[in-house]
């Protein structure tokens, strides 16, 4: 070869030899993200566990003076050598207070208030008050409602015509059904809240002597869902529409019997959801978590769900999402920019994590944008947190978004998480934006991330649905429960009362503002102690 085709040979091999080493690489990063799946925890750390372990590098002062010496009083050990921990003081009745308390004394009847050496009378010396935890199991009762009709005796002697005065008493759920509404609530809540197969519920009832089958419990979910609560959740769409940010996303469901498609095809759980993302951010507006089953993941489900709809709609950055209306804003996520530059880092060799390699530098950002968004939550009315936003959060936006699409154009030679990390920061830039726009929108999707949840938790037990009209009735089951829950409800106890107060009323009467979880008039009963936080469950 002359030194022309010499040249040209080098060329094509430099370049197939790049290929090659890109290739290996984006094999390698395959193999690393498959062990981590495997072996390694899923959760991702927040910016404050991550710097856990430089604590005492970042938090040292060499200039601060030494603390005086001052005595303390040594803390008691226990066997093992390690301090002992201090107890809450009034912990054990705080704990009990919510309890329904059943009190028994134990005294001597006034026979027995004798002294049994001189015979004189007996006083009360000491009284100990003890409790204890006692578990009442459930059981299955059958209540049998006797209604007396009763009629004139004279009127039938006179032959005129005796009246008929028949006993009100509340009507059954279903004509001759023996469902009742604490056992419908019973089983929704088994199967929506604590995920159990109908199978398994069939199973605990046979042991307590009560054979009911799975057919006749789906059967009974499915009317229920009908004749009840898809009214109920329709409730729910229209007063979701009235909110300023809707939070959407989607999951996989699997329906067996489904016209025009085969078992294996998957069809969609969508949840739309609105509502404060905590219990202490809670204001007047209602906390809603709406579940609506689809064949598609197409753009018209969201079409025709918000038809209407004017607001902000803040989601995962699926494209169908994408230009729905021009009355709707679309506001992207940030925990899903930052799980991308967090799985690039975590394919990084440890000792390139602590350089300022390209992935570090994209998660360092994230999460210093993500410190700052809580201290926006800090503050205490709209306004604030919007100029705290422009002032604050707008210019490390600015810089992030510039330094990721100078980095797109340069060459990349740290692996295809990073490369796609960086193209889906790039893709989003508008929608993460928009979040500058009110101070009422969340950096995050965080809130229909967790509504969904609760669904992909359930569906590991009973894996699929078997109809379209169950689906139905699971997304309207699911509905009540998470919406509940969300409102600081007990599900088993408010849907009891619900189904109380529907049964037996005309079905466009059915349903009352009082009903709808975020009611100031459903009874205390049915709320869960003031401390407890549904979102940390």
């Amino acid at each position: 070869m002359d030194r022309a085709e010499l040249e040209q040979f080098a060329y094509r091999t430099s370049v197939e030899n790049d290929e090659l080493k890109m290739r290996i690489r984006d094999y390698e990063e395959q193999l690393m993200t498959a062990k981590r799946k495997k072996f390694v925890q899923k959760s991702e750390p927040t910016p404050d566990q991550l710097s856990f372990f430089n604590e005492a590098e970042s938090e040292a002062n060499p200039e601060q003076p030494e603390p005086a010496l001052e005595k303390v009083r040594p803390s008691r050990k226990t066997k093992n050598g390690k301090p002992k921990k201090k107890k809450e003081k009034g912990a054990r009745d705080k704990m009990l207070e919510p309890l329904k308390k059943q009190r028994v004394e134990y005294s001597l009847t006034p026979e027995e208030q004798t002294c049994p050496e001189c015979g004189g009378s007996l006083h009360v010396m000491k009284k100990q008050v003890r409790n204890e935890l006692v578990l009442i199991p459930a059981r299955v009762e059958v209540r049998q409602s006797v209604i007396y009709s009763y009629a004139c005796r004279r009127c039938e002697n006179e032959g005129t015509g005796s009246p008929v005065i028949r006993c009100d008493a509340p009507p059954l759920l279903f004509d001759g059904s023996l469902v009742s509404p604490s056992l419908a609530a019973h089983i929704i809540c088994r199967k929506y809240e604590n995920r159990d197969p109908l199978q398994k519920i069939s199973a605990d009832f046979q042991m307590r002597g009560l054979k009911l089958s799975k057919q006749t419990l789906a059967n009974w979910m499915c009317r229920l869902s009908e004749k009840y609560f898809v009214p109920m959740v329709n409730r729910y769409q229209a007063e979701l529409k009235k909110q300023p940010v809707i939070h959407a996303d989607e999951t996989e469901l699997q329906v067996l019997r489904e016209p025009g498609r085969t078992a294996q095809q998957k069809s969609r759980m969508w949840v739309f959801c609105c509502g404060s993302p905590s219990p202490e951010e809670k204001d007047s507006e209602p906390v809603i978590r709406q579940y609506v089953y689809h064949e598609t993941r197409k753009k018209e489900v969201v079409l025709n769900y918000l038809k209407g709809y004017e607001g902000y709609l803040q989601s995962d950055g699926y494209s169908a999402y994408h230009c729905l209306s021009p009355k709707i804003i679309e506001v992207g996520c940030m925990a899903h920019v930052r799980r991308k530059y967090y799985d690039a880092v975590m394919l990084l060799p440890e000792n390139a994590r602590k350089s300022k390699a390209g992935p570090v530098t994209g998660l360092e950002y994230c999460n210093k944008l993500i410190a700052l968004d809580q201290e926006r939550k800090k503050l205490g009315t709209v306004e604030e947190r919007k100029e705290f936003k422009e002032k604050k959060m707008k210019p490390v936006m600015k810089k992030f978004f510039d330094w990721a699409e100078k980095e797109c154009l340069s060459p990349c030679s740290d692996g295809k998480k990073y490369r796609d990390a960086l193209k889906y920061t790039t893709s989003q830039k508008e929608y993460l934006n928009n979040y500058l726009l009110d101070g009422r929108l969340e950096f995050t999707n965080n809130i229909a991330e967790r509504a969904i949840r609760p669904f992909v938790l359930g569906r590991k037990n009973w894996l699929f649905s078997n109809t379209p009209r169950g689906a139905d009735a699971s997304a309207a089951l699911y509905s009540v429960v998470e919406t509940a829950r969300a409102n600081g409800l007990k599900p088993e106890e408010y849907i009891t009362w619900a189904l109380e107060s529907m049964r037996g009323k005309d079905p466009d009467k059915m349903i009352s503002d009082d009903l709808l979880p975020w009611s100031d008039r459903i009874p205390e009963e049915c709320r869960l102690p003031s401390e407890k936080n549904y979102e940390n469950d």
